[in-house]
């Protein structure tokens, strides 16, 4: 089954389009020559969905990560094998010489975690980051990860704003914390940065129950538990711990509104976050600046097609859990994505909506425009079967053989 992958949002990297530079031959994925090093073309919008490159029979997208200005995916084979793409901003130099960004192949590298900035690499699924692509670098720095002396394994990476979280030994939520050891003194005694190795150390937090999925938004963590109950913890300044307040959490907390529903994902936002129960159902809370809740926002500027009779029916910041009830009755939310100030869903037929701050065009709908109603995407052929977003970007993994009900 060969899978198409659409793109649309911020561009102004290149980032999206370094992807149409991918072709594949009888040795694998490569790039043309001519696309290394892309020209920028002042396409920093786009707006609709477009191909970025389709999969040959036998890989699988296996991950999809978004900073500001790249893009880091990675392709598995079916003899278990990777190969990582990373397009869009790669150094200063390359920019100042007229390039706006290059298309690069890593081959047995699989992208594990990436902050807004850098990107961190794993020789394969089952390790943990052992590179890293700082956000001016052209070329991955080795890292060490110190783990505690009684942790087994770390099972689960997740990049944040500026920092990298982990779970190890299934129970355990640890923020890893660069070293004293990336430093090394001047002979004049000063310190300086050890640009050969960075050193991680793992500060933890016991979470207290098994953990299948951790998500990390600008100042917040979502944690998923194996029951299906979620906590949250971090700066809850918009209400996207979703407590009932705007207090920070230090340790993870459970979400009470949600005890008793069962839920099988969660995605945190910049400052929002959302959820998915087993009934097909998604909650959605925090920030609402933009519609990003798929509820009417406070800016009336905000294109929607919902009724809001007056100020009190509009949303500035939902501090705890809201059943979404503005989509289709039959609709069944199989998935749920979250941008920096944006949302998308898909259902379990193929179908996709989005919303929220749409200056990139990250929502797919062909405009510029702002929704805080979840609005039909339906300009990419075939049968969605993936969603991601990230930053100001959305993308969309299609069966294009299939169609949506």
């Amino acid at each position: 089954m060969a899978l198409t992958l659409y793109g649309c949002g911020h561009n102004g990297f290149s980032q999206l389009d370094g992807f149409k530079c991918l072709k594949f031959n009888e040795l694998g994925l490569c790039t043309s020559d001519k696309c290394t090093r892309i020209k920028p073309d002042k396409r920093t919008k786009i707006a609709l969905p477009e191909q970025l490159f389709q999969l040959n029979e036998g890989y699988s997208l296996h991950k999809l990560l978004i900073t500001w200005a790249r893009l880091a995916a990675t392709l598995k084979r079916d003899t278990n094998s990777y190969t990582s793409v990373i397009t869009g901003f790669m150094n200063m130099t390359a920019q100042e010489a007229g390039s706006c960004g290059e298309a690069s192949i890593l081959d047995g590298q699989v992208v594990m975690a990436s902050t807004d900035t850098d990107i961190l690499l794993g020789g394969s699924e089952d390790t943990i980051p052992d590179k890293i692509i700082h956000e001016k670098s052209t070329a991955s720095q080795s890292i060490a990860v110190l783990l505690p002396s009684t942790a087994a394994r770390v099972s689960l990476v997740c990049g944040g704003h500026h920092h990298v979280f982990a779970v190890y030994d299934s129970v355990t939520v640890g923020k890893l914390h660069v070293s004293e050891d990336e430093f090394t003194k001047n002979d004049d005694g000063n310190t300086k940065e050890n640009t050969e190795e960075t050193h991680f150390d793992l500060h933890s937090i016991d979470s207290g129950v098994e953990v299948t999925e951790i998500s990390c938004g600008k100042e917040h963590v979502l944690i998923l538990a194996h029951v299906g109950t979620v906590f949250s913890y971090g700066l809850g300044s918009r209400g996207q711990l979703g407590h009932y307040s705007v207090e920070p959490e230090i340790s993870p907390r459970l979400l009470a509104s949600l005890e008793g529903l069962r839920m099988r994902s969660i995605c945190a936002g910049g400052w929002h976050s959302a959820s998915v129960s087993d009934c097909g159902d998604v909650y959605m809370w925090g920030w609402n600046e933009s519609g990003q809740l798929g509820v009417p926002a406070l800016s009336k500027a905000v294109s929607s097609s919902l009724s809001a009779e007056d100020d009190e029916d509009r949303v500035g910041i939902q501090t705890e859990p809201l059943c979404i009830t503005s989509l289709p009755d039959e609709l069944n939310v199989a998935a749920v994505a979250c941008g920096s100030r944006h949302s998308v869903i898909l259902s379990d037929t193929g179908r996709v909506f989005s919303c929220g701050w749409n200056t990139y065009g990250q929502l797919g709908l062909g405009d510029t425009e702002n929704r805080d109603t979840f609005t039909e995407v339906v300009s990419f052929r075939g049968l969605c079967v993936e969603i991601y977003a990230g930053q100001w970007n959305s993308f969309f993994l299609c069966n294009p053989n299939k169609h949506g009900s």
